[in-house]
């Protein structure tokens, strides 16, 4: 039972990464929307997420995300 929390599920960018992938992009991601700083991540994994982020629409409503992520990753390198 998960009562009143709400779960998301994204597909979208599903695939092989390096290590750490995951939890790289949710904190760039947090970041990107409430504000705040990310701990830095290996280079390997801020390119991986670079390269998969800068390929999506920016012709959408979620450009602005994306260049706000976009612009996490950057700070991330390590």
């Amino acid at each position: 039972r998960l009562g009143r929390r709400r779960l998301l599920f994204d597909w979208e960018d599903a695939g092989l990464a390096p290590p750490g992938a995951d939890v790289a992009y949710y904190l760039a991601t947090r970041a990107a929307l409430f504000g705040g700083t990310a701990p830095g991540a290996p280079h390997e994994v801020v390119s991986f997420w670079e390269e998969r982020v800068a390929r999506r629409a920016r012709d959408d409503g979620d450009a602005a995300l994306t260049e706000r992520i976009l612009g996490m990753l950057a700070t991330m390198r390590a």
